[in-house]
């Protein structure tokens, strides 16, 4: 599915997906840690607990449902994200380095730093193969529904 041609994602859908570019490369050490968080939840306690008096989940078996959610979501999340840079690297590599560059948590990069980094002399195409990106993430992710459902 292409994503909508001069259609612009909504400033809520544009951070969404600027998030899911982000969590590609936190998403690994996440889910290491979810898989840790269930073996530990999932290991036998005997000690008794206290009547629960806020909605935090108290019993291992809570616990661990949830953690498989979060996991669950969390390894399909980063599926989609594998798939998407794998068709990009084919057809659009330059939006992999914007990608790189532009969405790296540790980098903090300014869309000026990669625009000079990446050698656009021209700012406007810069832009348009970022919102390119966007577009491909919301492909992906669904973003785009907001758009379709009435609002212009």
């Amino acid at each position: 599915m292409d994503h909508i041609v001069d259609q612009k994602l909504s400033k809520t859908a544009r951070k969404i997906a600027e998030q899911k570019l982000n969590n590609f490369f936190t998403l690994p050490i996440r889910i290491d840690h979810l898989e840790s968080r269930l073996v530990t939840a999932t290991t036998p306690n005997y000690q008794t607990s206290e009547g629960q008096s806020h909605k935090a989940p108290s019993s291992p078996v809570e616990k661990a449902v949830i953690a498989k959610e979060e996991l669950d979501h969390a390894l399909a999340e980063l599926s989609e994200l594998v798939y998407l840079r794998k068709l990009l690297e084919e057809t659009q590599p330059e939006l992999i380095r914007i990608w790189d560059l532009r969405f790296r948590k540790g980098l903090r990069n300014t869309d000026a730093i990669v625009i000079q980094e990446l050698g656009y002399g021209n700012r406007q195409s810069y832009f348009n193969d970022r919102d390119a990106l966007l577009g491909r993430i919301a492909d992906v992710f669904g973003l785009w529904d907001d758009l379709r459902g009435g609002k212009s």
